[in-house]
Order: structure tokens, then sequence, then C-alpha cells
């Protein structure tokens, strides 16, 4: 991943999924209100994306490849997650 990093968007202030949803939306929609993006269904709907595999939240802020490609995965765990959500077979 190191030799890849200009492939990936660090974003440090994007710390919770209501902040994710907002990123989307705001990309699409820039004209928004603020208000939509405070409810717990703004979060939820972040979280939902999230799980998707294609962006991540971290300790560092959300991490997300510049192609919309999925992140790659890194536990096995979260492979089979991944496999099962895209309803795709597992390549090697």
């Amino acid at each position: 991943m190191a030799k890849e990093l200009d492939q990936y968007e660090l974003r440090p202030e994007i710390a919770e999924p209501w902040d994710y949803t907002e990123v989307i939306l705001r990309e699409k929609y820039p004209d928004l209100p603020e208000d939509l993006f405070q409810t717990p269904q703004a979060a939820w709907i972040g979280q939902k994306w999230l799980e998707q595999g294609d962006a991540a939240i971290t300790d560092y802020g959300l991490i997300r490849r510049k192609d919309g490609g999925p992140l790659p995965c890194f536990r096995q765990e979260q492979a089979q997650q991944t496999q099962f959500q895209r309803g795709g077979m597992e390549m090697r």
C-alpha cells in the first residue's frame, strides 16, 4: 500500500459516519443545508456506506481510494465479510 499512496485520500477531519455522509452528499449536492447532517439517519447512512468497504474511518481520519474502488482487506474476517456483501467469489 505504501507504494500506491497517491491512489488514496486521507481526510483527518472526518471522524464519524455522519461526517462521511456529508462528504458523499456534498460532492454531488454542495448546497444542502447543514441541519440535514445532524440526524441519526445521517449516521446510519454513513455507516452503511462505510460497511460497503469503499472507505474506512481510522484513528487518523477517513481513508478511501481516489478512484472509488474498494479498500484492500488486511484481515481474513474482513475479506470474508466483503466477499459476502459484494456477492462475489474470492479470487486467489
